[in-house]
């Protein structure tokens, strides 16, 4: 991306704000038909490994400054109505023994 932030760093276009973690996992497990539960913290590292950090992340990030920068503006469903569309779930499980 050719546009930098004045302090250097690069613009990220990140999910839309105000989505919570929790919330897209919900949306990925309605889609797979599978259960979404949360665990206490002190069980994080153990389950997600290497992962456990970004997953308990409160990291919050917004579009617009991408917007903003390259004048760019979302015309598509978000992120959560994108996902109950189904589409990203429609691939047929083949189970071989």
């Amino acid at each position: 991306m050719e546009n930098i932030r004045a302090d250097g760093r690069g613009d990220r276009g990140g999910r839309p704000q105000g989505i919570s973690f929790r919330e897209i996992t919900e949306a990925i497990g309605r889609g797979l038909n599978l259960p979404v539960v949360s665990i206490p913290s002190t069980q994080a590292d153990a389950h997600f490994g290497f992962l456990s950090a970004h997953a308990q992340a409160d990291n919050p990030s917004s579009s617009t400054l991408t917007q903003d920068l390259l004048g760019w503006k979302t015309v598509q469903p978000g992120l959560i109505d994108d996902l109950g569309q189904g589409h990203y779930f429609d691939v047929p499980v083949t189970i071989t023994s």
